[in-house]
């Protein structure tokens, strides 16, 4: 998901989404990590959960944004 992420925000350019990715990815990681503490208190919900919770949606759009070649 971050990789997409980043492409959006700055173009095709590999070196900027490399560099976007590298600050993104762990950004978006303790952000679902704090959510996945927060959200069933006092439980933990499992990061893979919350993270999937995110990334599946980014998933079916990117999925649905690409086109198939045509047989």
């Amino acid at each position: 998901m971050v990789p997409f992420l980043a492409r959006a925000l700055v173009g095709p350019d590999l070196r900027r989404v490399l560099a976007v990715t590298v600050l993104l990815g762990p950004a978006v990681v303790l952000v679902a990590d704090v959510v996945s503490r927060l959200l069933v208190r006092p439980y933990e919900m499992p990061l893979g959960v919350v993270t999937a919770l995110i990334g599946a949606p980014v998933l079916v759009a990117v999925v649905r944004s690409t086109r198939m070649p045509a047989l």
